[in-house]
């Protein structure tokens, strides 16, 4: 793999892995959308996106204890679960799916989606098995498509009434199985070698120093002040996403 470790291409992976490490501490999710445009521009999908797993996973090695405690697995595994069937599925659809096209068909829903939860609208059902296997298994097909799975599982929850330690307790936990599968990928597919262990292990530092900024700042926010930042989060992720795609198709 290629790998340019210039000192503008460290600053550059330093101050993005800072950003997305403040809010993945806070929100619980948003790092891997957030970086991974700029890895592939700075390294190449193919050293970026095995870093970001790496960090995905130390990630969710330093969050899950806590969120251990609060999420609801009733919930998470269902979610989670049926990932694994869909991840593959969507990666057989990319085959025959312009990705363009997709990126910007998942950019304009979750845009409608934080209109339709900034208006003050909220699911008032029960998360059931069903309820969670299809947004699970709609992540699922997002992941193997374009790489960005999370929006509908982040959305559901959003959406529900339920407070924001549990919601993001849920999404850690989400994402602790959906990242472990990734990496299990990686390893099979042969592509962690010693130029991307080398990245994630000096950025892992940054990373997890962020988080842990993040997390103290949660600590000290409530309910609506969560979600209106996750809502910011999908706003700016979306919006930049939508303008990537027509910069780059």
């Amino acid at each position: 793999m290629e790998f340019l470790p210039t000192p503008a291409v460290w600053i550059g992976l330093v101050l993005i892995t800072a950003v997305a490490g403040v809010v993945r501490g806070f929100s619980g999710f948003g790092a891997g959308l957030i970086v991974a445009p700029v890895y592939a521009l700075l390294v190449g999908p193919r050293v970026g996106l095995p870093i970001m797993i790496l960090l995905e996973v130390a990630a969710s090695l330093r969050l899950l204890p806590e969120a251990y405690r609060h999420c609801r697995w009733r919930v998470v595994v269902p979610l989670g679960g049926i990932t694994l069937v869909t991840i593959p599925v969507g990666v057989l659809l990319l085959k025959t799916t312009d990705p363009t096209v997709i990126q910007r068909l998942i950019a304009i829903v979750v845009l409608g989606s934080v209109v339709l939860l900034g208006s003050g609208w909220s699911y008032r059902g029960r998360l059931t098995v069903p309820v969670c296997l299809t947004a699970g298994a709609l992540s699922g097909l997002l992941t193997g498509i374009g790489g960005v799975g999370g929006p509908p599982v982040v959305i559901l929850l959003l959406a529900s009434t339920t407070a924001a330690l549990t919601s993001r307790s849920d999404l850690i936990a989400f994402f602790s199985i959906t990242q472990t599968i990734a990496l299990v990928s990686l390893l099979l597919g042969g592509l962690l070698d010693g130029n991307v262990m080398l990245s994630a292990l000096v950025l892992g530092g940054v990373f997890l120093l962020a988080i842990e900024m993040g997390s103290r700042l949660f600590r000290g926010a409530g309910d609506q002040t969560y979600r209106w930042v996750a809502l910011a989060v999908l706003t700016v992720v979306s919006v930049v996403s939508l303008a990537w795609s027509f910069l780059t198709g």
